[in-house]
């Protein structure tokens, strides 16, 4: 498919800013975690402890490389700007949409995540 390099090319600041404050949020519910974990010890709670930091560390891993697909997607569109940076706005680019999709289904998985972790949290802060 075609896209607009100055469309993709706001898209993927989008992304990388979003991204960015994903990993701030999750950063903050590693925090709120290990408190749960030493206020609780019962074993249940410390198993779901233990599940919610390995899906943190997994959405921070796909983050880690996602960001890697952005700059590789980045470094494809400024070459195209910079063989013509007069007329860039209106040049397209041949792209599969990887990345949209990529990053569409993930933060759906994602937001599922928060959701479960705040019920999570509501039971047990």
């Amino acid at each position: 498919m075609n896209e607009k390099l100055a469309k993709l090319h706001q898209e993927q600041h989008t992304w990388r800013n979003q991204v960015d404050f994903y990993r701030d949020e999750i950063r903050i519910f590693q925090k709120q975690l290990g408190e749960v974990a030493t206020r609780n010890t019962h074993q249940d709670v410390m198993s779901q402890v233990e599940s919610f930091q390995n899906r943190f560390i997994a959405q921070i891993d796909w983050m880690d490389r996602f960001e890697h697909e952005v700059k590789q997607l980045e470094t494809k569109i400024e070459e195209r700007m910079i063989k013509n940076p007069v007329a860039y706005d209106h040049q397209s680019i041949e792209w599969d949409g990887k990345e949209r999709k990529d990053y569409e289904t993930e933060l759906k998985m994602f937001q599922e995540l928060k959701e479960e972790f705040h019920r999570f949290l509501t039971k047990h802060y």
